[in-house]
């Protein structure tokens, strides 16, 4: 290769490479600037959790409790699908975290479906039933453990 046409190829080279480096560098900060616009109008707040334990307290209030964590989401309810015969408020409003104790003496046969619903965002479903029996107290653990995921 003449030396004339070695200097023009390397040049070329060059060339093509420090275009390439700032088309790079170009579209990266394009789309960094534009992730950075995007996330805070995105940014999700974390879903609230619940989870249904069962609860041994004194013999009238031997049952399920159910422990809640808003998550800092704010205007939240516990929403309860319950039988017909159940007298409780079935969209209660809830802030916060706590727990809540479902005793047994007072709640009519059947399956009790939680869920947290907040303006964002919600929990799982999770199911207690009643009354607390071996079997039924299985069904409970066992929808707890899956998080709702199965619909029991």
């Amino acid at each position: 290769m003449h030396l004339r046409t070695r200097r023009n190829v390397s040049a070329q080279h060059s060339g093509r490479v420090r275009h390439s480096a700032t088309a790079a560098a170009t579209v990266g900060a394009l789309c960094a600037a534009a992730v950075a616009g995007i996330a805070p109008a995105q940014a999700a707040t974390a879903p609230p959790t619940l989870r249904v334990t069962l609860y041994d307290g004194p013999q009238d209030w031997t049952g399920w409790q159910s422990a809640i964590d808003t998550r800092n989401n704010r205007e939240c309810r516990i929403r309860v699908a319950a039988p017909a015969a159940a007298k409780l408020n079935r969209n209660a409003a809830i802030s916060g975290r706590g727990a809540f104790a479902w005793p047994q003496n007072y709640l009519p046969a059947g399956q009790y479906r939680l869920r947290i619903v907040c303006r964002h965002t919600a929990s799982p479903a999770v199911s207690f039933y009643s009354p607390r029996n071996q079997v039924n107290d299985a069904r409970t653990r066992f929808s707890d453990y899956t998080r709702g995921a199965l619909g029991l």
